[in-house]
């Protein structure tokens, strides 16, 4: 919506110079209407590519972005033709010399040095392909918080003091052909896995239904701390099983199934994030040596936690491929040529790696906040480049050279592309203010990409259409 108010004032205080207002306004609004439609459309179908994703919260952030996109289109237009009726409505055009100057200068580079701003480009895509070998994906919730927020000194206080406290849950299944007389094998299978599990820095406690027969058979012989085991003979232990029924504290977890073919174990971890509890649930598994057949199956919040986040950011990342596809297909159609939307790739994707590029370098993690940066970043560059692209085709057909096609374009959209750059960075900005350190992430790099896409659509776009047309 901002980008649209400002490319259709921008362009309307610029027609009428010497001319008619009334009528010169009505062709500007016409001239300008068609562009914006087009941003309007593809970033609409961008987000309505997220309807197919699997979870409900991302389809509805599709849909009804793609709903607002749409709306804030009409609003800008009919705001602007309302507003124009009044001339002080219009930007003055004394008021952004300084940025028509820089945009001309940048302009002016791309198309003298074509080879040397390609090659520049190439060179940062190769930084930004260093970093991002070392981007993660990964989701850390209480990490989304400061360090000084107090949800997170509260966690942290509770380790320190109590030891790790996120409970991890496991069944261990006894299978069917396991003879009942097998019983106690599996039981100091799991007590073993039990005390290695404990052994490590990073289990604070473990809970299963050993624990309890082993508390019985220190109550039963002299109550030292040295009695706290399972007996070594498979008589005592079936007469402790026999003893010792943990149903009857209804404090307790059920621990045992009724068939007593099923046994909970439970360890508590420290908090952390989806990859850390991934890589925590595959140690505590490897240190289980159960008899042959026995199963381990992890339950309970943490595993569902980590599908979760991998459900949210391999759904973003399938939708932001399908928004890609899309939204330069509607490009090829709007503007009726394949090599016009080939000519806006490089410029659109070098923005998106670059802030990829970063996150990996500075170790910002792809998280649940951050997965949607791409899918933002895109949306906002093609408009942009949408607007350059035509003017830059209105241009040519009325100039001798593609140089000076470039160079109308850029004085025609490169101010209106700065301005919107400037003030949608500037809000972004505002998103640093926030206590979640993911959404002050977001909010920064957004502001970056805005500015990277802004050097990328009056630099590397020039250059490439200044070498193709050439060819």
């Amino acid at each position: 919506g901002v980008s649209d108010c400002v490319h259709f004032l921008g362009h309307a205080a610029r027609s009428h110079e010497g001319k008619n207002r009334e009528v010169e306004v009505r062709k500007s609004l016409a001239f300008m209407m068609w562009p914006c439609l087009m941003n309007s459309l593809t970033t609409a179908a961008g987000f309505a590519s997220l309807a197919f994703a699997p979870m409900p919260v991302v389809r509805d952030l599709g849909i009804f972005a793609a709903i607002g996109v749409l709306g804030a289109f009409v609003a800008a237009f009919l705001g602007c033709c309302v507003a124009l009726t009044w001339s002080q409505a219009e930007p003055r055009p004394s008021g952004s010399k300084p940025v028509l100057s820089v945009v001309r200068f940048l302009a002016r580079l791309a198309s003298r040095k074509p080879e040397k701003v390609l090659l520049g480009g190439l060179f940062i895509l190769l930084l930004a392909g260093v970093g991002l070998t070392q981007l993660k994906v990964d989701t850390y919730s209480i990490g989304f918080l400061k360090d000084s927020h107090p949800v997170v000194q509260d966690s942290e206080a509770i380790e320190e003091n109590f030891g790790p406290y996120t409970p991890l849950e496991f069944l261990v299944r006894l299978p069917d052909t396991l003879e009942s007389d097998s019983t106690p094998e599996v039981l100091r299978a799991i007590g073993d896995w039990q005390d290695k599990m404990e052994a490590l820095p990073s289990v604070g406690w473990t809970q299963s239904y050993v624990d309890g027969l082993r508390r019985l058979e220190q109550i039963w012989t002299d109550g030292s701390p040295e009695a706290y085991r399972l007996p070594s003979d498979d008589t005592m232990l079936s007469q402790l099983m026999l003893g010792y029924d943990p149903s009857g504290d209804p404090g307790l977890p059920q621990l045992i199934s009724e068939d007593q073919r099923t046994l909970r174990v439970t360890a508590s971890i420290p908090m952390g994030s989806a990859r850390q509890f991934e890589s925590q649930i595959e140690t505590l598994e490897e240190l289980a040596s159960l008899p042959e057949g026995t199963q381990i199956e992890v339950t309970g919040y943490l595993p569902l936690y980590v599908e979760m986040m991998d459900a949210v950011v391999d759904s973003q990342l399938s939708s932001f491929s399908m928004a890609f596809c899309i939204i330069f297909v509607m490009l090829a159609l709007l503007f009726r040529s394949l090599s016009i939307a080939a000519y806006a790739v490089p410029a659109n994707l070098l923005p998106v790696l670059v802030i990829l590029g970063i996150m990996g370098a500075t170790g910002i993690a792809l998280d649940v906040a951050t997965v949607t940066i791409s899918a933002v970043v895109l949306g906002l560059v093609v408009d942009d480049t949408t607007q350059f692209l035509y003017r830059y085709r209105h241009e040519l057909k009325k100039s001798r050279s593609v140089e000076e096609a470039i160079e109308q374009a850029v004085i025609g959209a490169g101010q209106a592309m700065a301005a919107t750059s400037i003030a949608l960075g500037l809000g972004f900005l505002v998103l640093t203010l926030t206590a979640v350190k993911s959404i002050a992430f977001f909010g920064l790099l957004c502001t970056l990409a805005l500015f990277i896409a802004l050097l990328s659509d009056l630099l590397i776009l020039p250059a490439t259409l200044l070498l193709l047309q050439r060819r």
